[in-house]
């Protein structure tokens, strides 16, 4: 696996330092570690499904049994079926550029298992890396009150490395949000208190970069490609039925 470029640290600081305060060296010694365990990640799970694609070997070991951990998903915004037999918690946020390239993946899921994938959203804002991200998250659960959180949720996507106050009340406004209502939520800290409790339940089970997701309660890190989602979630289907 190759080292982060000084290249890739400038892009990404250069598409995001107009979020970020402090001293830039800090920033960009941050930006390579995230990138480098990102970068880990997405390698490890692809050399795993490469393996498992041209592999011939017969496997008559039992598997080792599989690590759950039990994920709240009281209160949040989810698509797809509400009784579906695999639960799909994304622990994310809106300003970061790997959550941003997984959003394809996640429709992907949704639309290869229509009714058996229920997909909930919950905040991990990183503030270190983009401060404008908690209040993009509190802004989404206050769109939430209206009923348009996907609606904002994707829409805060497209247009990730803008998040300041003025672009999220465009944003309210392009998705037909009753924009004073929106506001007086968004100034209130309504949903300070929220965002925050789901950024601790994410620390409590070893959330420490985002993407994040646990599928039926087995944790699963990074912007994955669509075939180590449907892996897990084939295996789970087996096991339901």
């Amino acid at each position: 696996m190759g080292l982060i470029t000084e290249k890739e640290i400038e892009d990404f600081y250069q598409a995001n330092k107009a979020q970020m305060r402090g001293e830039e060296a800090d920033f960009r010694q941050k930006i390579r570690a995230f990138l480098q365990q990102q970068r880990l990640t997405a390698r490890r799970e692809q050399f795993v499904v490469t393996l498992r694609s041209q592999g011939k070997v017969v496997v008559r070991l039992e598997s080792p049994p599989v690590i759950r951990v039990e994920v709240s998903i009281e209160g949040a915004p989810f698509r797809g079926s509400a009784e579906a037999p695999v639960t799909l918690v994304e622990f994310s946020e809106f300003q970061c550029p790997f959550c941003h390239r997984v959003q394809a993946t996640l429709t992907q899921v949704l639309e290869r298992y229509p009714g058996k994938v229920k997909l909930v959203y919950r905040d991990f804002p990183i503030d270190a890396l983009h401060p404008m991200a908690r209040r993009a998250a509190e802004a989404a659960r206050c769109a939430q009150d209206q009923g348009k959180f996907w609606e904002h949720h994707d829409t805060l996507f497209s247009h990730f490395l803008q998040a300041a106050p003025d672009d999220l009340k465009e944003y309210a406004q392009k998705v037909g949000m009753d924009v004073t209502k929106f506001e007086s939520c968004l100034s209130g800290g309504v949903y300070k208190a929220t965002v925050q409790r789901d950024f601790d339940e994410g620390t409590r089970l070893g959330v420490t970069g985002t993407p994040a997701f646990f599928i039926n309660g087995r944790p699963l890190q990074g912007s994955q490609p669509f075939e180590v989602f449907a892996r897990v979630i084939d295996e789970d289907l087996a096991r339901t039925r």
